[in-house]
């Protein structure tokens, strides 16, 4: 085709557009042009100006996708249906979490409308959740829910809730949850990207349980007014036809609620009691009501804040303007919003429905017969495939065949998948010898592969496992090169992190050549991972060093990261940096550039090892790597058992350097809990055998704290100044504010101490210097990171700059400056500083409600966690200015319980006195000394649960963990009195003597305690059951006169015998609490309830004897929910149900079943005086529970 006939296609095409828009009333980019220079003339054009005019080209750190770029801003790349109109970059990031507060305050400053039960509400999905600010805050808002969001970018935050998390999905496409997943499923601002509502409400149907809550929120683009000030040629006037009239083009419709999709699509997916909620939102400021003008405000400052990036994909998608024309537009709208003149608003719309309980599908639902997702094809394994050998194959089989869809299909496979897809490659790795062979490949992996096709001697598509060794365990030397590949690639990351730096490549000359082409041998095409075809090993891959000389120009670098998806083009060329400590585990390389002044050698012998070895060291990692985040997320939880993973296991790769990674937190977590000798053993331990790095530094900026609180003052110093030359050198500022602001500190102890001015002045001196530095910090956040990253930083530097105010000019008697600071932190020790400074500058109501948070976590706890006669002084001041002592942070802590958890006796005197005063006479006579026992048993729980029983658990042999177990808790009761106090032995039937004594046996009869038996390995079983109603003659008793519960007992005991052949009836015992706890000393009945979730654990299994009430009952709701933590979380114990079954019309032991959340607050109890016993004992079960689930 000559260019003369593509110029003339071209502009029959752009004519075709413009007629288009005009047939839908859209005024010509020449319109706005014109209105562009009357305005001009009218002298008033300067009001249209605004930040938005900035360029916005900052690439997103992080990405799996390949973006598309529109006029300099970058969209979601065109992959598979999903389409989406609005920017993915910053810019337009920070406008939809803005958008987040203006939706929000339009729901009456609710997350949502639709009537869920929270206290049933245990999974919950966010479907296209854009930044994932919904999200976190619904995660934040429910903790015990467990929050997913799904979206077609990955532009959201690392650092959220612990029981957040976040899913690269198109909802466009089928969905990957098995059916009958989520309890609540919220839909928001989808409009104009999906083109088939229908399918979506009928994909969200199936995920629900039975009884959950679908809620769509979506809004017009249409912009109206009701007193005709909106005119239709006005820019405000056209934005909505704007969109009508590219979502039509795209197929993806933007009047979802002209069409009543919502309502329409719910009724047709068969939903019921569906809701329709409607509201006018304004747009500027001109509503004369204060909630309609706030949030016209906050519309007029959503939209204000990036137009372009709203309307650069329709105008695109258009092809009729140009980005200048789209300028000016945008131009005249601002103008028009903030002129006021105009009163715009916008439509918005909230339909909710509700899955039936007893859900029927309707006829049309019968065509949703889809292949089956990977979760059912594994959920099925035991019925499609052989056990054993065959079985393993199967796996193999089905974790490739999903390995190839999702790369021929240029998807992605979400966490789960690829857990599971992992989950299916260990076991065969591990337990078969299908797979023999490990391989160095070229960029320094070690590399398995699990299946290949050759065509014509050449490898044409293979799935491999790769896995970088830390340090000296690596195949290339460290030889910095950059490859190509032969062929396109598809990964998915299983652990670790690698930066991934991408290349653009161009021809040079000696004086600018960076590189010179290595091309591989053409005879070693088979050997890239060291086999030829037939199987058979290679030592050395031969490349070439062709001569050719290049300029290798980085373009980007982006971080992969677990659970991440990424490709690599034919041709592309790339190099991955990984840590030196770092293990990173995940194609064909065809060509390498080597340094100009590098030579370059591949010898790549097979490893001395083999595949379950890598295996093996694969899932020690990642264990490490799991317990570290979960600790990192609960540090002031003391809950790091990653350190088990180092010390115990070693299949774990550069443990040692682990090990100190591990260490130096918990001396974070020490320290933070006021143990201030066990912090330092910690700190020290890290200072002297870390080499000088970012963790190091750290460690001496926690030590120096640590030093300050024991008093050795000058210790600190020495520590400080260590801490602030390193980290100069290294040029890590954010360690250097730290250092010099611990120095002022230790300068003003000594002030204090010796009454010298000369310390005063320096201790000044250095807080102007941290201030100045957490002022640059705040100034110069990295432009690549996130919003809410950023604004995590901007928080933490500007609430160490208040600390540093506060601590510079409170003692210069310059308290109005620390007022002026401001608060912006959630920190604690933030608000202490900004509350004192509220109080000197009499602002008492203000400084109260710094004290008093409502995230429950005060100044008051923050300081009783480390204790020193400096913070005992403070505590008093917020004593006295009336600071809640009652309140408990979202774990459930007070501050007398950290009091108490510190050993700081002197504290705890001043808070019971403290809470003697503030309730009132009838309180007083029992909640200060109940609250300091709760307290002494909170505090050890947390030390056997995580010092010494959850360790144990962690060990890598199950099957003898729970002997060593009990071992474990008798020598801390032998061996700590407080301990032996505070909870009971552990104690139990002989299974002989319970079959012999015909009913069930008292606490004073057939009871034996741990270690009377020596080392015998028992397996003990726990009966977990309910009273009888009715009552015994002749004595008080649990069972009824014909001994129905303990016949009950029995039959269970049998039938569990019969199932496991393999548990020796010698060696079986019974736990039940009317033989095992005291039945007739009230001391010691106290402590056996007290020690009730640790019995659980040191029992092998539990047997739930379950009547029609069983789990209406608290204290069978404790017993479950403590079994059912241990059971997921440590892979050791077992749960039984014996309940009737109907098709067998008789009583049967069966796998325990229940899944769904069980509360002490919404069970049955016979005394409702026991309630607050058996909701203490349910949190005490929950430390249990290492998983993301607890």
């Amino acid at each position: 085709m000559c260019p003369e006939q593509d110029e003339d296609q071209a502009t029959a095409a752009a004519q075709q557009n413009q007629d288009a828009a005009a047939a839908a009333g859209i005024l010509p980019a020449e319109h706005w042009v014109q209105a562009a220079r009357e305005a001009a003339n009218d002298g008033d054009n300067d009001s249209a100006l605004g930040d938005d005019n900035a360029s916005s080209t900052a690439s997103i750190t992080s990405t799996i996708l390949e973006y598309r770029k529109i006029h300099g801003r970058t969209f979601h790349g065109e992959v598979g249906n999903a389409q989406y109109w609005g920017s993915n970059d910053e810019q337009q990031n920070e406008c939809w979490d803005i958008n987040h507060h203006l939706l929000t305050l339009s729901c009456g400053d609710k997350l949502h409308l639709a009537p869920i039960d929270k206290s049933k509400l245990t999974k919950a999905l966010d479907v296209g959740t854009g930044t994932g600010i919904w999200a976190i805050d619904f995660a934040d808002e429910n903790p015990e829910c467990e929050v997913i969001g799904t979206d077609i970018s990955p532009i959201q935050p690392t650092w959220v809730p612990p029981n957040c998390k976040f899913e690269i999905e198109d909802c466009t496409r089928e969905w990957t949850f098995a059916p009958g997943t989520f309890d609540y499923i919220h839909i928001r601002f989808l409009v104009g990207s999906i083109a088939d509502w229908p399918e979506l409400f009928k994909q969200a149907y199936a995920a629900l349980k039975p009884g959950g809550y679908l809620e769509s929120f979506e809004v017009s683009p249409a912009i109206m007014s009701d007193d005709d000030t909106v005119p239709e040629t006005s820019a405000l006037g056209q934005w909505g036809k704007f969109f009508e009239e590219g979502g039509r083009k795209m197929g993806r419709t933007f009047r979802v609620l002209d069409e009543n999709l919502q309502m329409t699509s719910m009724e047709g997916a068969g939903f019921e009691n569906i809701t329709e909620w409607n509201n006018k939102a304004p747009i500027g400021n001109w509503p004369k009501d204060p909630v309609k003008r706030e949030i016209g405000e906050w519309a007029q400052l959503t939209l204000l804040s990036d137009i372009e990036g709203y309307v650069l994909f329709m105008a695109n998608v258009m092809s009729t303007w140009s980005r200048e024309e789209i300028q000016i537009y945008a131009a005249q709208l601002r103008r028009e919003i903030r002129s006021g003149k105009l009163h715009g608003y916008y439509r918005q719309r909230c339909v909710w429905g509700r899955k039936p309980l007893d859900p029927t599908p309707a006829p049309e639902h019968n065509f949703i017969v889809r292949s089956l997702t990977l979760h059912q094809w594994i959920g099925n394994t035991h019925l499609i495939s052989p056990p054993g050998l065959l079985r393993q194959y199967f796996n193999l089989a089905l974790a490739v065949a999903f390995l190839r869809e999702s790369k021929h299909q240029a998807s992605h496979l979400s966490p789960d998948e690829i857990e599971s897809i992992w989950s299916l490659v260990q076991g065969v790795l591990s337990e078969t010898s299908i797979i023999s062979k490990v391989h160095h490949n070229f960029e320094g992996f070690v590399s398995i592969t699990l299946w290949r096709i050759v065509k014509d001697g050449d490898p044409h598509e293979s799935a491999q496992l790769e896995m970088w060794l830390p340090g000296y365990q690596r195949g290339n030397g460290g030889t910095p090169v950059i490859f190509s590949h032969q062929q396109f690639s598809q990964s998915w990351v299983l652990l670790g992190q690698a930066r991934d730096y991408q290349y653009r490549i161009q021809e040079a000359q000696p004086a600018t050549a960076t590189h010179v082409r290595h091309e591989l041998s053409s005879g070693d095409t088979n050997s890239t991972r060291n086999e030829k075809a037939d199987g058979t090993s290679r030592n050395i891959a031969t490349y070439i060093n062709t001569g050719e000389l290049v300029q290798a120009n980085e373009i980007r670098s982006e971080v992969r990261s677990r659970h991440m998806t990424y490709r690599k083009d034919v041709g592309a060329f790339h190099r991955l940096d990984v840590d030196p400590n770092e293990m990173y585990g995940l194609h064909h390389t065809s060509s390498i550039l080597a340094p100009v002044d590098g030579a370059y050698n591949q010898e790549s012998d097979a490893e001395a090892t083999t595949p379950a070895t890598i295996a093996a060291a694969i899932e020690a990692f990642r264990s490490w790597e799991r317990f570290y985040q979960q600790g990192l997320a609960h540090t002031r939880g003391n809950e790091l058992d990653a350190l088990a993973i180092c010390d115990g296991n070693t299949d774990l790769p550069h443990a040692t350097h682990y090990r100190y990674v591990v260490v130096a937190e918990l001396g974070y977590v020490y320290r933070t809990l006021g143990r201030f000798a066990r912090a330092s053993e910690y700190l020290e331990e890290v200072v002297k055998n870390m080499p000088s790095n970012e963790s190091r530094i750290k460690a001496l900026g926690e030590l120096a704290v640590v030093y300050r609180h024991l008093d050795k003052l000058n210790d600190a110093k020495r520590t400080c100044e260590e801490q602030y030359e390193s980290a100069k050198v290294m040029g890590l500022e954010l360690e250097t504010e730290r250092a010099i602001g611990n120095l002022g500190m230790v300068n003003y102890q000594l002030f204090l101490l010796n009454h010298d001015e000369e310390y005063l002045a320096v201790a000044i001196k250095q807080f102007e210097e941290r201030v100045d530095i957490c002022r640059r910090l705040r100034a110069s956040t990295d432009s690549q990171e996130d919003s809410r990253r950023k604004t995590a930083k901007a928080q933490t530097a500007t609430a160490h700059e208040a600390i540093a105010f506060h601590r510079d000019w409170r003692s210069s008697g310059w308290s109005k400056l620390a007022v002026q600071s401001g608060d912006p932190s959630k920190i604690a020790f933030s608000k202490l500083y900004c509350g004192r400074a509220l109080l000197l500058d009499g602002q008492k109501e203000e400084a109260l409600a710094q004290f008093n948070p409502s995230d429950g976590y005060t100044p008051v706890a923050a300081l009783s966690k480390e204790p020193c006669e400096e913070y005992r002084g403070y505590i008093r001041e917020m004593i006295d200015a009336r600071a809640d002592l009652t309140l408990r942070d979202r774990s459930g802590y007070s501050a007398l319980d950290f009091a108490v958890y510190s050993g700081d006796k002197l504290t705890q005197d001043i808070l019971i006195e403290a809470l003697n005063r503030q309730l009132n006479h009838n309180e007083v006579q029992q909640h200060p000394s109940e609250s300091a026992l709760e307290s002494a048993l909170r505090k050890g729980y947390r030390e056997l649960l995580q010092e010494i029983l959850r360790p144990v658990l962690l060990e890598a042999d199950k099957r003898s963990s729970i002997t060593r177990l009990r071992h474990a808790y008798a020598k801390a009761l032998a061996t700590d009195e407080e301990k032996a106090l505070q909870f009971d032995a552990f104690k139990y039937v002989r299974f002989a003597d319970f079959a012999r004594h015909g009913k069930l046996p008292k606490s004073s009869e057939k009871t034996r305690r741990f270690g009377d038996d020596g080392d015998e390995e028992l397996y003990v079983i726990f009966m977990s059951y309910t009273w009888s109603k009715q009552k015994r003659v002749g004595g008080f008793s649990p069972d009824d006169m014909e001994n129905t519960k303990y016949h009950q007992m029995m039959s269970a005991l049998k039938s569990f015998l019969l199932e496991h052949p393999d548990v020796d009836p010698k060696t079986v015992c019974v736990w039940l609490d009317w033989a095992c706890i005291d039945q007739d000393n009230r001391g010691i009945q106290t402590r056996g309830v007290a020690a009730l979730p640790m019995c659980v654990a040191q029992c092998n299994a539990m047997i739930s004897i379950t009547e029609d009430n069983y789990y209406e009952r608290a204290w069978c709701c404790v017993e479950v929910i403590t079994i059912r933590a241990l059971e997921r979380s440590y892979h050791a114990h077992g749960w039984y149900e014996f309940g009737y079954d109907a098709c067998q019309e008789r009583k049967i032991l069966r796998d325990g079943r229940v899944t769904e959340a069980l509360s002490v607050a919404s069970a049955k109890v016979t005394v409702e005086s026991d309630r607050p016993k058996l909701e203490f004992l349910e949190r005490q079960a929950k430390l249990l529970d290492i998983t993301t689930d607890a």
